[in-house]
């Protein structure tokens, strides 16, 4: 009895040494690798991009590199050849690497000459208009000025940058300590507006329409082929995606940094329900669009790594404004892009205005409407690429917003919210890892709140 017992104790112990290697195996090979190009990235855009330093990168969205796992990470950065590289014990690096108006893209065999080592050129930054001019500096007073503060009271809320717009004016703006009206702030999912924004000048030249369908070669002789420009733009198109952002192995977090090509894993998505019947919110959409537009400017001559300073940043002047592209050249559109708090409102005054600047078309008349229009299968949570509610108790509650307004929304708490009916854009950015310390519904009421006593 003896003897058999050793050996179930030993074959337990063998199990349970086999499990522990496959393990680390697994984190090797996978969690790893996905842990570097993390880190580079992060701290390459933050220090290229918004001009911080890396230890406050590093502290601040890195959190020392504590993941819930071994934080056995280390990076350098490397000023002169504008990269920034992270390794893992020796066994896991990657290098990303910054170039002028494009930000930071992970060094991959799938680079190629879409994304020139320089960057763009001084003919693809155009030069940038200011059609919509800020005061050198603004001080709100009264109401206005206390809720602005109050923005700053919680650590955990962690605002960095609080700008209000109104009637086309700058009427109040505040930041935290290290940040200023001219740092670049990580938008996140606020880039998925940007894109629908580039969509719409497309649209308002005539090289796509809403309702058209075979969209991409590789769709062509499935049902896929008739999902619609409109369906993606709404989040509607039935196929396949998990949006979770905890999960090594989740589509999003492969996608945005496990692939080099950022749009491939969603395109190769079968249908899970009939296009338009099923919302379902999906980063792989976003960077299928952008793909989209990339072939559609190829087909039209255009430069696309170009395209979104000529077409949108430079006609509203959003002068600090960068779209990042995956390692093959396209933009991911889903999340990776930066501008500054006042580049953020005039982004959110171009939609106010329905897509005009200084009396120029720049969207389609009506553009506004397509986004803050609710798709009936999100329970009137979402648009096209905008959200009509945000927060996480927003369906168990009334809005206490009008019911016009709708928001940019990125991660860890970057908004842009629009409100037509009162002429008012309010933008804050900052870095909310936990999403109940800040609620921006109750901060966007509390602002029109102040600013009708403000008039008053």
């Amino acid at each position: 009895m003896a003897a058999g017992r050793k050996r179930v104790v030993l074959g337990v112990l063998g199990c349970l040494a086999l499990l522990f290697v496959g393990a680390i195996v697994m984190f090797v090979f996978t969690v790893a690798p996905l842990g570097t190009r993390y880190v580079a990235k992060r701290i390459c855009s933050g220090v290229f991009v918004a001009g911080r330093a890396p230890e406050s990168v590093w502290v601040g969205e890195l959190h020392d590199g504590n993941f819930g796992y071994p934080p056995r990470f280390s990076w350098e950065v490397d000023r002169e050849a504008q990269a920034v590289t992270a390794r893992w014990n020796g066994l896991a690096s990657q290098t990303v690497r910054f170039r002028l108006g494009l930000g930071c893209t992970p060094d991959s065999h799938a680079q190629n000459e879409m994304i020139p080592a320089e960057g763009l050129t001084a003919e693809q930054l155009a030069s940038y208009q200011e059609p919509w001019p800020w005061p050198e500096e603004t001080h709100s007073e009264g109401p206005l000025d206390e809720v602005l503060a109050s923005a700053f009271d919680d650590p955990a809320a962690g605002t960095r940058a609080v700008v209000i717009v109104q009637d086309g004016k700058l009427v109040g703006e505040r930041y935290a300590d290290g940040f200023d009206r001219d740092t670049p702030l990580h938008g996140w999912s606020m880039n998925k507006s940007i894109l629908h924004a580039l969509i719409g000048t497309q649209v308002l030249a005539g090289h796509m329409s809403l309702g058209q369908n075979h969209l991409f070669d590789e769709w062509e002789g499935t049902p896929r082929s008739e999902v619609t420009l409109e369906q993606m733009l709404q989040m509607a198109p039935g196929l396949e995606w998990s949006e979770e952002y905890t999960n090594p192995f989740d589509d999003t977090i492969q996608m945005l940094f496990g692939a080099d090509e950022a749009a491939r894993g969603a395109l190769e998505k079968p249908l899970a329900y009939p296009p338009g019947s099923h919302w379902n919110y999906s980063s792989g959409t976003s960077n299928m669009l952008s793909l989209l537009l990339r072939r559609a400017l190829a087909e039209e001559g255009e430069d696309y790594l170009g395209y979104p300073q000529r077409a949108l940043f430079s006609p509203l002047g959003m002068k600090t404004s960068v779209l990042e592209p995956d390692a093959t050249g396209t933009f991911v559109a889903s999340s990776f892009g930066f501008a500054s708090a006042l580049d953020w409102a005039r982004f959110g005054q171009l939609y106010l205005d329905d897509g005009l600047v200084l009396g120029e078309r720049v969207l389609p008349a009506g553009w506004l409407e397509q986004a803050c229009t609710p798709t009936p299968e999100s329970g009137g949570q979402y648009g096209g690429h905008f959200w009509l509610r945000v927060g996480e108790d927003a369906l168990t509650r009334p809005s206490p917003l009008p019911d016009d307004a709708c928001h940019a929304a990125g991660h860890e708490g970057q908004f842009v919210t629009i409100v037509p009916s009162e002429r008012t854009v309010i933008v804050r950015l900052g870095l909310t890892p936990d999403r109940s310390a800040w609620h921006q519904e109750d901060f966007a009421k509390s602002v029109l709140d102040a600013l009708s006593a403000d008039r008053g």
